[in-house]
């Protein structure tokens, strides 16, 4: 048993969507046509993968060749950096309510 795949895009309701098909192919049996799988349908390309169960990123690079389509790169943004001037700002006894909470005797540590 052999998988095969297809993608395509469609317009619907004036918005691209993506088609993903997977095939079980039995070669071992002679005029048998390949059978449907699993189908992902999605505006993302990438969600209509998952759908469709393509779980191997060189079968998703290959549709997504005979899509013409780019994978977007992101940049990353540390957002530790943020956090830390977050909590910098506020005051002490919003920081750490455990300690002014003990102080006060309403929890225990």
């Amino acid at each position: 048993m052999k998988s095969s795949f297809k993608a395509y895009t469609k317009e619907v309701n004036g918005e691209t969507t993506y088609f993903v098909k997977r095939f079980s192919l039995y070669p071992e049996y002679k005029d048998v046509p390949p059978v449907l799988e699993s189908l992902g349908m999605h505006r993302d390309f990438l969600k209509a993968c998952e759908l469709a169960e393509v779980a191997d990123e060189e079968v998703i690079h290959e549709l997504m060749k005979e899509l013409r389509l780019a994978l977007v790169e992101g940049k990353a943004i540390p957002i530790h950096q943020l956090e830390r001037e977050r909590y910098s700002k506020s005051p002490a006894i919003f920081r750490i309510p455990q300690q002014w909470l003990a102080r006060l005797g309403w929890a225990r540590i």
